[in-house]
């Protein structure tokens, strides 16, 4: 099996093996580990029709947590930031504003009070609102096509060893899905773990710190003046 080289000070991940890791210019922090074969939804086609393409070019979602925000339709989305600062909480708030079936693909929390504490404080009730822990890429792939969901929220990619291409081509053939969100948690410089190719495969970056988020990235809109808060006033803050 092919291998990776993760540093085990910011989890970022690389190719080769180099003495310095350009995530948090730490030295001798990169060690050797298993590269996660392939999913077997890579094999699958991606296949769209005209009118489906017209819809991603002209369509918005429709969410109401994120004022001034604009989505399109297949838009894939990474909520970046440092632990504790509001990243899965928009996730869960933005992914329950849109209408129709979610599924949480719930890695770094597992179902338990934690969790249902927090869905609790972000307002998160629906019977549509499917939380999946412990589950592969092919898995939830094929849970959110049986559930035909409009959103599929990733928390987080690092830890669920999710591939740039693989979010983006779960768009493509999971047939309702509209929106993907990736969490993604951010070394000591500030930038999302991992590969750049997460961000330059996204379509919209927003940054999370102190429970307020910004938008960083987007092919949707200008950036200026875009942000709020995570919560709602009345609700608690501190959660992630």
């Amino acid at each position: 099996m092919a291998t990776l080289y993760r540093c085990i000070a910011c989890n970022s991940t690389f190719d080769e093996h180099q003495p310095v890791c350009t995530g948090c210019f730490r030295v001798g922090q990169l060690l050797p580990v298993p590269r996660r074969s392939y999913a077997a939804a890579d094999h699958q086609p991606g296949i769209a029709t005209a009118k489906s393409l017209s819809r991603m070019t002209f369509h918005e979602i429709d969410q109401t947590v994120c004022p001034g925000l604009r989505l399109g339709v297949k838009s894939m989305v990474v909520i970046e930031g440092h632990s504790g600062k509001g990243k899965s909480s928009l996730a869960a708030r933005l992914a329950n504003s849109v209408a129709g079936p979610t599924v949480l693909s719930s890695v770094e929390e597992s179902i338990g009070p934690a969790l249902a504490s927090r869905l609790a404080r972000c307002g998160v009730r629906s019977e549509d609102f499917i939380i999946v822990s412990r589950a592969s890429v092919d898995q939830i792939i094929q849970i959110s096509i049986k559930a035909k969901a409009k959103v599929l929220v990733v928390d987080s990619v690092v830890e669920a060893v999710w591939r740039p291409e693989e979010l983006r081509h779960a768009l493509e053939i999971i047939p309702t899905l509209d929106l993907l969100l990736a969490v993604s948690q951010v070394n000591k410089a500030g930038e999302p773990l991992g590969r750049n190719a997460l961000i330059h495969e996204c379509d919209v970056q927003i940054h999370c710190a102190e429970m307020r988020w910004s938008l960083r990235k987007s092919r949707f809109q200008d950036l200026n003046g875009v942000g709020g808060d995570v919560l709602p006033p009345q609700a608690e803050r501190g959660d992630e």
